[in-house]
């Protein structure tokens, strides 16, 4: 069984009951776990995989899902924004009917 299912042609997502994938990039060797809350990351010199990494991060899940929330918060701001422009080139500028205004 894979751990990986692809969804394109660079695109995969590592199964749900997968715990994590080695990946060979040049003679660097990418090491994903999928943790409780989210995702590990560390990268190992090829064939030293078993000694201290060269770096690594991670990242929570909540995390991502705050960023998504704060995303979709700021793109609705801004269109609220593009909207009340829009709403606001469209108001009446006096001399409409209704309106007094001086004669010539």
């Amino acid at each position: 069984m894979s751990v990986l299912r692809r969804e394109g042609e660079t695109d995969y997502f590592l199964e749900e009951d997968a715990h994590s994938v080695w990946i060979t990039i040049g003679n660097i060797s990418v090491y994903l776990r999928r943790a409780d809350e989210g995702v590990a990351v560390d990268l190992y010199p090829l064939g030293h995989e078993l000694h201290d990494s060269l770096a690594g991060t991670w990242a929570l899940f909540s995390e991502s899902e705050e960023s998504l929330e704060d995303e979709r918060e700021y793109r609705d701001d801004r269109r609220g924004a593009v909207e009340d422009r829009e709403d606001a080139g469209r108001q009446p500028h006096g001399n409409e009917e209704g309106t007094t205004g001086g004669s010539l």
